[in-house]
């Protein structure tokens, strides 16, 4: 649909983009925001941290080609090194500058893949007032390999999900550009959802715990790994504990204060810290903290791998010396 001469108050969608240093990537991700098939207004917001490559250019280019949707935001200075407290403010900051009825995600060095992914997600929320977000399917693409190699395909046909799948399963059990949200319950969230060192999996676990979430069997984005400037690649992939540390420390956090707004699920977040806790401190070679936390849990929730149980119980570091892991960590 062609946005022009719209009031910005019938903008139905409004999409966050976060990008920085995606100049092999960025035009494939506005490609597919402007390639969107859509029988309503919506706006992109392209908020561009600094990047010191030409990315600031090819999102003038398309802001110049495309003003009714892409919005672009150019930071002087590189807001990510500023700390957590400067990028929580800009974060919810983006949230608060949304005028659209709903928000959607996509980092620049993803893509939406189907023309019709806005309209197939707005027109199920529109028909159901009791869903605050719905998510999709989602291909993955190797940036090393250069080729396709799977997807998340969660269900096999369109799901309810509860909120303890959604606690239990992580900032990946969503794929983030697959994201869609009722804006009016971004509105009332608790700061601290905003506040936290990631953004995605804070926001799926508010909205299964306010609101009913669905799940679309239907692939309509790609999600990139093994590129270079992204941040999980940047955080969970450092041989050094004690850097990874301050990151598992912020997810314990996270922990705390989704127990604190909400109690009845203190269960659910303790097992999650305690898997989490497990697994990297058994990556990490913490194996005393990894035992503790591995014995914590129903079984149910135990990594029984062999990898794990290797970890935890065999000779301290066999296995990660074996099969070379840290020197791959590195």
């Amino acid at each position: 649909m062609n946005n022009s001469s719209i009031p910005p108050a019938e903008v139905m969608v409004t999409v966050i983009c976060l990008t920085y240093n995606h100049e092999h990537y960025i035009r494939q991700c506005l490609d597919g925001f402007v390639g969107q098939q859509t029988t309503f207004p919506f706006e992109v917001i392209v908020h561009d941290d600094a990047s010191s490559d030409a990315t600031p250019q090819i999102i003038m280019d398309y802001a110049a080609r495309h003003p009714d949707i892409i919005k672009p935001v150019f930071q002087a200075e590189n807001q990510f090194s500023r700390g957590q407290e400067v990028r929580s403010k800009l974060w919810h900051g983006l949230f608060q500058g949304a005028r659209g009825k709903y928000v959607a995600l996509c980092e620049g060095d993803d893509w939406w893949s189907a023309p019709d992914k806005l309209q197939l997600q707005v027109d199920f929320l529109e028909a159901h007032p009791d869903y605050g977000m719905c998510f999709h399917d989602a291909d993955f693409y190797d940036e090393r390999a250069h080729a396709f190699i799977g997807s998340h395909n969660r269900y096999p046909v369109d799901t309810d999900v509860s909120p303890e799948e959604l606690i239990m399963g992580s900032g990946n059990f969503c794929p983030t550009n697959s994201l869609c949200m009722r804006r009016s319950l971004c509105d009332v969230a608790p700061t601290m959802v905003f506040s936290q060192y990631v953004g995605d999996y804070p926001l799926q676990m508010y909205f299964g715990l306010v609101s009913k979430v669905r799940y679309l069997a239907r692939s309509l984005s790609v999600y990139r790994v093994n590129t270079s400037a992204s941040w999980t690649q940047r955080t969970y992939r450092t041989a050094d504990f004690g850097k990874f540390k301050s990151v598992l420390d912020k997810e314990m956090a996270l922990y705390r204060d989704f127990t604190a707004c909400y109690p009845q699920y203190k269960d659910v977040f303790e097992r999650k810290k305690n898997k989490h806790l497990a697994y990297y401190c058994a990556i990490y070679g913490q194996y005393a903290q990894a035992r503790k936390a591995w014995l914590s849990l129903p079984w149910a929730d135990r990594d029984k791998s062999f990898s794990m149980l290797m970890r935890l119980w065999g000779p301290a570091g066999l296995y990660d010396r074996i099969k070379g892991l840290r020197a791959v960590r590195q």
